[in-house]
């Protein structure tokens, strides 16, 4: 979970601090996003494994399962959009009405630490019912 929500947050972070088009135009900027992705995509592995092999052993309720799922369909959301943003050059996700990665763009740096901070309380509290 922590691998994950790391990964998570250093994707996100470059995605805010770099420009589409030079993510688009520069290499090195183009090779930092694709190893950020790929470790993204290991810790999602990762953290599928371990919940799976978790909430079999707990037999957890469906609910619980939900909650564990929705990080992942976040982190997933926010890459394939990003994918999306760099293969299209038409597609630019802060004009999109149903972007992912718009609201994040958007957000200031303390607003961005508010969110991360209210992310970390819920995967304690997910990780706390586990327990």
């Amino acid at each position: 979970m922590e691998e994950l929500r790391y990964w998570g947050g250093r994707f996100l972070r470059f995605l805010r601090a770099t420009p589409l088009s030079q993510r688009r135009t520069l290499p090195f900027l183009h090779e930092w996003h694709r190893f950020l992705v790929h470790r993204v995509i290991r810790a999602e592995r990762r953290y599928e494994r371990v919940r799976d092999a978790t909430l079999t052993a707990l037999k957890a309720s469906p609910a619980v399962f939900r909650r564990s799922e929705a990080p992942l369909e976040q982190i997933r959301g926010v890459y394939a959009e990003a994918h999306r943003a760099l293969s299209s050059p038409n597609y630019d996700p802060l004009r999109m009405k149903k972007s992912v990665i718009a609201p994040f763009m958007r957000m200031t740096e303390a607003e961005f630490e508010a969110w991360n901070e209210k992310q970390i309380r819920e995967q304690n509290a997910l990780i706390a019912e586990l327990s």
